[in-house]
């Protein structure tokens, strides 16, 4: 499995979220839908909720898209 991972990050919150709309939109325009978008906040993050968003199989799709905000 090839895993790419995406940091934003900076004081620009503006073009930072916009990239990330970005992403989400071409991402479930590409999977069809967003059964397999996490989108995730790390201060309710629990580290076993972590691995299981983080490794879990994608259901009848090639990937899945894991946002962690605020990490």
């Amino acid at each position: 499995m090839i895993a790419a991972t995406i940091l934003l990050y900076g004081d620009d919150t503006f073009s930072s979220l916009r990239k990330l709309h970005d992403i989400k939109k071409r991402y479930v325009d590409k999977a069809l839908g967003d059964t397999n978008l996490v989108d995730l906040e790390a201060e309710n993050l629990k580290t076993d909720e972590l691995g299981r968003q983080l490794f879990a199989q994608p259901f009848l799709a090639k990937s899945r898209l894991v946002i962690i905000r605020d990490l």
